[in-house]
């Protein structure tokens, strides 16, 4: 699946953020913050850069990076991979902090044949694929929140992707930017053609993922709005040759980062820059 080698380099480069308090104080009570999750550290990599990170905090096994983003005041973390860890760790920010949303940046599996790799994702409702419930289902799907999902919108056609990978390798077509539509989260990696066809036409679901609806279940338990931002790094066995997320899963992970700084940004100007 992604590169050990890849995993270590942005683990170092986390490592390397600018933070911190040695013994930083508890965040306070009336100070709200919008939570920016990603699953694994390349996901979060672009992120931290244009944070300004005054402090960090643990929060179960989670690193909090608290400080400021594209005008908002931020607590940035990675929720870990899988449902069970994304869950766990909502649960534990969600009582640490006064929070005021949840946005997700990552990366998923391509599902819908109209996407390719490098398109950014914006659903407006998600599901668990393997889950207890089915797509008819009452409590299935988990509507993201309806200002958030304008907001991505409304930015969506300000935002340049890119289309080539450090190394040069270059997307076949030009990554655009999709809101709207349906995403599911899955237990496990899918790299099935067979398995990724049934996704299609049982959810037709734009993208697959291992997080979000965990996260979405929990952010609604506790009445908090979200919304995920995924950019394809794969098709989830769609391919024409061996699965392509090796390559090209730092480029998805900066796409989706890119339209969740846009987002920001346009979330902090609508508020006066005051969260």
């Amino acid at each position: 699946m992604i590169r050990t080698t890849a995993i270590v380099l942005a683990l170092a480069l986390l490592a390397g953020t600018p933070c911190c308090e040695d013994n930083p104080p508890p965040p306070e009570e009336a100070a709200t913050h919008l939570v920016v999750m990603s699953a694994f550290p390349p996901e979060l990599t672009k992120l931290l850069r244009e944070a300004d990170v005054h402090s960090t905090l643990p929060v179960g096994e989670a690193t909090c990076y608290i400080g400021t983003l594209a005008g908002n005041e931020v607590v940035l973390l990675l929720s870990g991979i899988g449902l069970g860890r994304a869950a766990a760790t909502t649960r534990a920010v969600l009582d640490s902090f006064n929070v005021s949303g949840l946005v997700f940046s990552g990366i998923a599996g391509g599902i819908n044949p109209d996407l390719n790799i490098g398109d950014v994702t914006i659903p407006s409702r998600w599901g668990r694929a393997d889950g207890d419930l089915g797509p008819g289902d009452d409590g299935f799907w988990l509507a993201v929140d309806a200002s958030m999902l304008e907001t991505a919108r409304s930015v969506a056609g300000s935002v340049t992707l890119s289309d080539s990978t450090p190394r040069g390798v270059r997307l076949e077509s030009r990554p655009r930017i999709v809101v709207g539509g349906n995403g599911v989260s899955n237990s496990f990696f899918v790299d099935d053609p067979e398995y990724r066809g049934w996704l299609w036409t049982t959810f037709e679901a734009n993208a697959v993922d291992m997080e979000t609806a965990a996260v979405g279940q929990v952010a609604h338990e506790a009445g908090v709005p979200y919304i995920a931002f995924r950019s394809l790094s794969d098709l989830a066995g769609g391919g024409p040759g061996a699965n392509q997320v090796d390559t090209f899963f730092q480029l998805a992970a900066d796409n989706a980062a890119a339209v969740v700084l846009a987002f920001l940004t346009a979330r902090a100007y609508g508020r006066g820059g005051d969260n």
